[in-house]
């Protein structure tokens, strides 16, 4: 079977409550995330859900060997 389906599948899940995970694990008013999370220098964006194998600016990162 292919493990990267049941990733990807996972990935989508998560993605549906992106708003409510930045949330959750920032108890700043969301301003740590933000600032963090700016897409620049490698980073995902605050707003958006990436992901991708081996790209390193994606928010969600699957190392080569995983795929």
């Amino acid at each position: 079977t292919n493990g990267l389906k049941f990733i990807e599948e996972a990935i989508e899940k998560l993605s549906r409550y992106h708003p409510r995970h930045i949330k959750a694990y920032d108890h700043n008013e969301c301003k740590e995330n933000e600032r963090r999370l700016s897409g620049l220098h490698e980073s995902s964006s605050f707003h958006d859900v990436s992901a991708g194998v081996a790209i390193s600016g994606a928010s969600i990162r699957i190392p080569r060997h995983v795929a």
